[in-house]
């Protein structure tokens, strides 16, 4: 069976059990994401700005009422939920026409085009006047769906290395974030795609036509629009051979997403409110911490280049341990991880298969790679930097793992091909397609965990 299919079997059966499992709202911002894509059924392109200081947009009470009753599941660890809960849930109507304002702040200012398949799932679901937790629970299966199709497009295109890229999309972490609402599913898989289509490029060593290049532009504005820190992926079309048409590609590419870029922080600077400046009734509940000014806190990075630049690396190091399980094995908003011996394994298990898969790339345009991979980290360290850090601060946190999902793999694939792990440790660990039987038990244990922590 080829890989591509092997991957959707995977991915669609464990897939389906985390869209049901997990609890509503039970994944990070889910229903912040939840209301942005409602709100962009209503024709509001971005978050609205109250008078008095509160930041988010008018949506159906049913839907609030529907996340006010699982909303206290989350880093309560003795609090249990149960399916008949769910079901009775389950039976409360939309009522479109009644509304109230709601805040979600940290989701107001996402651009819509993060939103295209949730916004189009809920568009028809209003129409049918589907039942607010329905609706939640179809728009899972449909991201689902939508990462299991992107995912499939890469695997097809990918020159090299392809058993290696599945890995990483079916690691349970991965399955669990593409089963929610977050806006990142979307971003994630065209990253995946124009990676794996970058470099059949770079194998091919064939010019674009007119109509590929304005493709594979539009793409990257797209990725650059949802997430700011993925623009530097158009540099991987500099891979050799370099070529005038190539130069000239990434050049534009890079001017068209700064310009967007630009545009919508024009359009949403005015929305965003300081801690200390949001009504005090709702402040506490939202995504936001004392003393962070992202505009004030970029003023001082121009002005302190060098502190932030001595930062970047200890914050990373500091984070590290986290940052790598909650890559590998972790499901919910809180600290859901898998043991750490199959943390172990798991990450193991992707360094062993990446080096014993067979890569064309050359040393110099692998450490490339890596590099680009380490741009887009200093840039989402910047990024953090600025909303989560207070200004001037010390260190920069908040590298969860989940973020990285298209950045980690600019360093996996960067790593060399080593013919004697084949020789060395297939008769020992991992043979031909013993990670499979340790990816399907590492889903069985986080069943199990999913049933202890919210049901039992």
């Amino acid at each position: 069976m080829v890989i591509e299919k092997q991957f959707t079997i995977l991915a669609f059966l464990f897939g389906i059990f985390a869209v049901v499992l997990i609890p509503p709202f039970q994944s990070p911002d889910e229903y912040n994401h939840w209301y942005r894509a409602y709100q962009l059924t209503e024709g509001v392109w971005k978050g609205v700005r109250t008078a008095d200081a509160r930041l988010g947009g008018v949506i159906p009470i049913r839907m609030q009422q529907c996340v006010a009753k699982f909303q206290p599941l989350k880093f309560d660890y003795a609090r249990k939920t149960g399916f008949d809960t769910i079901q009775q849930y389950l039976k409360l109507p939309l009522e479109k026409e009644k509304t109230a304002f709601v805040d979600f702040t940290n989701t107001a200012m996402y651009a819509p085009t993060a939103y295209i398949p949730q916004v189009a799932t809920l568009f028809v679901l209003k129409k049918l006047n589907v039942p607010p937790l329905y609706m939640m629970y179809i728009g899972r299966l449909v991201m689902l769906l939508y990462w299991i199709g992107m995912m499939y497009i890469a695997l097809i295109i990918m020159p090299f290395r392809k058993k290696s890229l599945a890995i990483l999309a079916l690691l349970p972490a991965s399955i669990f974030i593409h089963s929610t609402w977050n806006a990142d599913i979307v971003t994630n898989g065209l990253c995946f795609v124009l990676m794996a289509w970058i470099f059949k490029i770079a194998v091919e060593k064939k010019d674009l036509s007119v109509g590929q290049q304005i493709l594979l532009g539009a793409m990257v504005v797209w990725i650059a629009l949802n997430k700011i820190v993925y623009t530097p992926f158009v540099l991987l079309l500099l891979i050799n051979p370099k070529t005038t048409q190539k130069i000239r590609l990434v050049v534009l590419t890079l001017i068209a997403s700064i310009a967007v870029i630009l545009w919508w922080q024009m359009q949403t600077q005015p929305l965003y409110i300081p801690y200390e400046n949001y009504h005090p009734q709702y402040v506490d509940n939202q995504e936001l911490l004392r003393c962070v000014d992202p505009k004030a806190q970029m003023q001082f990075v121009l002005m302190h280049p060098f502190h932030f630049i001595k930062i970047i690396l200890p914050s990373y190091i500091a984070d590290a341990g986290g940052m790598m399980s909650n890559y590998v094995g972790k499901f919910g908003w809180e600290a859901n991880f898998l043991p750490r011996p199959l943390l172990i394994c798991l990450f193991l298990m992707v360094l062993i298969q990446i080096m014993k898969d067979f890569t064309p790339m050359s040393l110099r345009t692998r450490l490339y790679m890596g590099a680009i991979g380490a741009l887009m980290c200093v840039l989402f360290a910047g990024l953090m930097y600025a909303l989560w850090c207070p200004v001037g601060g010390n260190r920069i946190w908040n590298f969860q793992g989940r973020y990285f999902i298209a950045i980690f793999p600019m360093f996996f694939f960067a790593l060399p091909y080593w013919k004697d792990f084949k020789r060395w440790l297939n008769p020992i660990f991992f043979s031909s397609n013993s990670y499979y039987g340790i990816l399907i038990f590492a889903y069985f244990y986080s069943i199990f965990q999913i049933l202890q922590r919210y049901y039992f």
